[in-house]
């Protein structure tokens, strides 16, 4: 089975980075800047690079596909259109918890990330062919996919400087991370022991586990400009116990550069789109 993977899309920034970056079409096609940026011929554009010319039958999706419910929408609605997977799975980023300022104003009951995400199932519950991953597990052609968004415990940031406390890893939180603005989340860990439970009750059964956030302590993937920064804490979780012997592929996000090695038995794979994207061409496929 081919599975293709990307993750980090942030359709928010990049659809509008297209926009800037082809202009030129927008005013040819006389089209207001809104319109044009969520236009198929944007998509389409986006599509061009980040999915390959001999696609999978699977396409995972590991987290951070957009903040707005609308865009996601129109993703998964030109991407079937145009390039259709036989499944998709997908799972939440730390992104996808941020309110945009529409959502606050078009739909008032929702109060916390939480809420967040029971919309965006429900939104993209239409979609037949994708499952989202929030600590489930699912067979598609013999090959066990598991997933949940995952979240940073904050470990790292201690190996790197061991007098760190969680009140100084949620004081430099609040100074750093865009998380500090989410609904609901009032220290850098609120959502740490729901997620390793929904992964707790997931990884002896998967052969392919998809997370957001990376859950490998080891320096080899940061990034060399931050693997000795504590604040690298805020991008993994120590997951160590959760590499069982049946997971063969583990495919994650959240750090926007490419990394791909095997520790343990386990092929960790991760193939970022990131912001502001250079539009460099970001396929990747593994084989199980």
């Amino acid at each position: 089975m081919k599975i293709d993977q990307i993750s980090d899309i942030h359709l928010d920034n990049n659809l509008t980075y297209i926009a800037e970056f082809e202009n030129k079409n927008q005013k040819k096609y006389g089209m207001n800047r809104y319109i044009y940026e969520t236009s198929e011929y944007t998509f389409l554009t986006l599509f061009s690079h980040i999915i390959p010319e001999e696609k999978g039958e699977v396409l995972i999706i590991a987290g951070d596909l957009a903040e707005d419910i609308s865009l996601m929408e129109k993703f998964f609605e030109y991407l079937n259109k145009y390039h259709y997977y036989e499944k998709i799975f997908y799972v939440f980023g730390n992104h996808e918890l941020q309110f945009t300022s529409k959502e606050y104003h078009e739909f008032p009951r929702m109060k916390t990330y939480k809420d967040k995400v029971e919309r965006i199932k429900r939104c993209l519950s239409k979609f037949k062919n994708l499952s989202i991953l929030d600590g489930d597990v699912e067979e598609f052609k013999g090959i066990v996919f598991g997933g949940a968004m995952g979240w940073y415990d904050g470990a790292y940031s201690r190996y790197i400087d061991s007098s760190m406390t969680n009140k100084d890893i949620t004081s430099q939180w609040y100074e750093s991370s865009p998380d500090a603005a989410i609904e609901g989340i009032d220290y850098f860990d609120v959502p740490l022991q729901d997620e390793m439970i929904k992964i707790e009750s997931i990884y002896k059964k998967v052969h392919v586990m998809i997370t957001h956030i990376s859950p490998l302590m080891d320096y080899r993937t940061i990034n060399n400009l931050y693997k000795y920064s504590a604040m690298s804490g805020l991008y993994i979780f120590d997951g160590k116990k959760y590499f069982s012997n049946n997971i063969k592929y583990w495919a994650y996000g959240h750090i926007h550069d490419f990394n791909h090695f095997e520790n343990g038995g386990i092929t960790f794979v991760r193939n970022p789109l990131g912001f502001n994207n250079s539009f460099r061409k970001k396929y990747f496929s593994f084989e199980i």
